[in-house]
């Protein structure tokens, strides 16, 4: 899993003179060479997918030999975040829709909750929103889920209000960032012409 360094060790003799180097390679590309045995390497940070890797020992006349391939496969833990740090929504609208990705190759459970902030969540009709909380569940290769909050129309009028949603508690892999959003509530209601509020 990602991010991980590999020990390697190849095994590399020459019956008629001595090896005189051995080469490590993933692809076409080289990842180190080794003149002394033992035939070690160390492979920093292996890049996430399918990598095939080879080694090509030269011995002491110049001559060389290509191992069979073996295949390396890296994968990524769960990272989990918003899609973006800020939301916007009117309050006539009814909800509000974050969403949240996974930005790895497998899946996993990640908390989320919301937070009061010139908002006050609530439920039914009262507040400015409906408080939420609970987890969301990826299955493996599943990149992204909607989750949706009511948002309650008051029909007050006044300045915009926040609140903030936030992921937390992984189930496995971690947070990325943003792990936080703030969702702000435009109020569209106009006062009356006696000043009324409603």
């Amino acid at each position: 899993f990602a991010p991980v360094n590999l020990s390697i060790s190849v095994a590399a003799s020459d019956a008629a003179g001595m090896v005189r180097q051995v080469v490590l390679l993933n692809g076409a590309n080289p990842l180190g060479t080794v003149t002394n045995s033992p035939y070690n390497f160390i492979w920093t940070n292996a890049p996430v997918g399918t990598n095939v890797l080879t080694a090509v020992a030269t011995d002491s006349f110049g001559l060389s030999t290509t191992s069979a391939p073996v295949s390396v496969i890296v994968q990524s833990l769960p990272v989990f975040q918003f899609s973006t740090a800020n939301y916007s929504v009117n309050e006539s609208n009814g909800a509000v829709v974050v969403t949240v990705l996974n930005n790895g190759d497998f899946g996993g459970l990640i908390n989320y909750s919301t937070s009061d902030g010139t908002a006050v969540g609530g439920s039914g009709y009262s507040g400015s929103y409906v408080t939420a909380q609970g987890s969301l569940a990826f299955a493996g290769g599943h990149q992204s889920t909607n989750l949706t909050i009511g948002i309650l129309d008051n029909f007050i009028t006044g300045s915009d209000l926040q609140f903030t949603v936030y992921l937390f508690q992984p189930s496995s892999g971690s947070l990325g960032t943003p792990a936080t959003a703030t969702v702000t509530i435009h109020r569209n209601d106009i006062n009356g012409a006696t000043n009324s509020l409603l």
